[in-house]
């Protein structure tokens, strides 16, 4: 809420502010009001009034702009009034104000039954205090020196938008489960990996996960399950190209491997879309397209040599509705639902009783047309 209040200050500024010169001496605008460079006001919500200080030279802001040598000069010699080391230290002014109070003048355009949970929030520990305290900072760094040219720099550092983790697990099968098993048997489990999400601009967020480790293969050819090598990625992509229209990607995969070869025993792979577009508030339509296919080490006529009991499929799925909602608690729906296997025409089966299937071939299965009508009776 505070960077919204901080934009909207600015163009207040701008819009009261007298017209450019070509040349104008750089200021720090920081909430509701300006402070100039060097100044040491620290009553940010209320600072409308000028704080004079020493004498600045004045930084162009308008054409012709500097070349990138004349610009890199200028910084250099900044350097020799305003040197970096001044900004390696920070001393609270004597007239600092108190950031219990800051934090109440801030509270007075908030939500009042929700400041509570934002205070309960605060005391977890220094670093969520300072994530709510963005006013106490505007304060502080009110006082510190400025090289008099100005920057608008926008983004997050979340410690939220990367992690890493590892665990570890055991299972016990049993023979009632798995007839393979003589008697109760242990696997032992454990993962590494790490996540990241990247949500800066609304039109574009992506989420990712990555994780390797040890897992059991419960579809082995022949035999009771064994523990395999183990690989897992999911990412997620939300795009919001134009008003009004979301497309949703997701991306599934999963891979065990024999822990002696390392040769492949299967791979999952599930790829799935989601376009909804929203046209006016009562009409939108959404169509998903979902692709699975699994890659195995699957032979039928030899299952002593194979790693899997899971034979190679494809699978494309289609599904497009359209809703119209007359008002809340009616609504009318419109859809059409396709599915496609690498089925062989006709269907078969093959030696080990699964379904026999074609590398290249695809059969519809499945095909259907509806239509839906939703009312709430309220009584």
């Amino acid at each position: 809420m505070w960077r919204l209040r901080f934009f909207a200050a600015n163009l207040t500024f701008a819009l009261k502010r007298r017209a450019a010169t070509p040349l104008q001496t750089a200021r720090n605008v920081i909430l509701f009001g300006e402070i100039s460079p060097g100044s040491h006001g620290t009553d940010v919500l209320n600072a409308p009034k000028q704080i004079t200080c020493e004498k600045r030279e004045p930084v162009p802001f308008a054409p012709p702009w500097p070349t990138p040598d004349e610009r890199r000069s200028t910084g250099k010699a900044r350097r020799g009034s305003m040197p970096r080391s001044t900004h390696a230290e920070w001393k609270p002014p004597a007239n600092r104000a108190d950031p219990i109070d800051l934090l109440e003048k801030s509270n007075r355009t908030r939500l009042t039954h929700l400041v509570p949970i934002r205070y309960g929030r605060m005391l977890d520990s220094p670093f969520t205090f300072l994530r709510g305290a963005a006013i106490v900072m505007a304060a502080d760094l009110a006082t510190t020196p400025v090289t008099g040219f100005r920057a608008q720099l926008c983004g997050d550092a979340h410690l939220r938008n990367f992690g890493v983790y590892a665990n570890g697990g055991r299972e016990r099968l049993r023979p009632v489960d798995y007839s393979t098993l003589a008697l109760n048997q242990d696997y032992d489990h454990y993962q590494r990996g790490f996540w990241l999400n990247y949500s800066f601009f609304k039109p574009l967020v992506l989420s990712t996960e990555i994780n390797w480790g040890q897992a059991t293969n419960y579809d082995t050819a022949v035999g009771p399950p064994v523990l395999a090598k183990a690989n897992n990625i999911q990412f997620q992509a939300t795009v919001r190209p134009v008003k009004g229209l979301t497309i949703d990607n997701t991306y599934l995969m999963t891979r065990l491997r024999d822990v002696n070869t390392n040769s492949n025993m299967f791979n999952n792979h599930i790829i799935r879309s989601k376009w909804n577009y929203q046209f006016t508030r009562e009409l939108s339509l959404r169509v998903i397209g979902q692709y699975n296919a699994v890659l195995s080490n699957y032979n039928p006529a030899n299952p002593q040599f194979a790693l899997s009991s899971l034979p190679p499929a494809k699978n494309f799925n289609a599904d497009i509705l359209l809703t119209y909602f007359v008002h809340p608690g009616t609504a009318v729906y419109l859809g059409y639902n396709s599915n496609l296997q690498n089925l062989t025409n006709p269907p078969a089966v093959d030696v080990l009783g699964n379904l026999a299937r074609m590398p290249d071939h695809f059969l519809n299965d499945g095909r259907q047309i509806f239509v839906k009508i939703s009312y709430l009776f309220q009584y």
